[in-house]
């Protein structure tokens, strides 16, 4: 879809028939451009939240399956934040796969949509940032368990 025909799309709403043309420009190009690079954010997103399950899932049959250790799993600070972690980025991921598309479809409006005040770009940010917190420290969870393994 070109500039010019989103900038026809975009004059037909009532909020952007009082913008001037350069801002409906404005307005098509980032709709242009966010129409067509978000299927490589939602995508990769979707993988950050697979991954924060598996891994929860993975710390918790670790100690058993791989060390081979019984009894029950030895809850440390470093698993608990891991799994704090972890959760933030399913939760961040989860507001973002739905704020995402939404944002995208509100600009055809020349409206914003952020609910709660955060922007989709932020929660893509936090979740990225929460995947690598908890993944950092689940690694050294996993470290150290192995290395007080008999």
């Amino acid at each position: 879809m070109s500039i010019d025909s989103i900038v026809t799309v975009l004059e037909q709403y009532g909020t952007c028939k009082s913008l001037s043309p350069e801002s409906l420009a404005y307005y098509a190009y980032h709709v242009a451009v966010n129409k067509d690079f978000m299927h490589l954010y939602t995508s990769s997103v979707a993988t950050f939240i697979s991954l924060s399950i598996a891994a929860i899932g993975v710390s918790a049959g670790f100690r058993e399956k791989v060390l081979g250790q019984a009894g029950p799993l030895e809850l440390n600070w470093l698993i608990i934040s891991s799994w704090f972690f972890l959760a933030l980025t399913i939760l961040t991921g989860a507001y973002y796969l739905y704020a995402a598309p939404k944002h995208i479809e509100f600009r055809y409006q020349c409206d914003q949509f952020t609910p709660f005040g955060i922007w989709p770009g932020h929660a893509y940010g936090a979740c990225t940032i929460f995947l690598l917190l908890g993944m950092a420290l689940l690694f050294s969870a996993i470290v150290r368990q192995a290395r007080n393994a008999p």
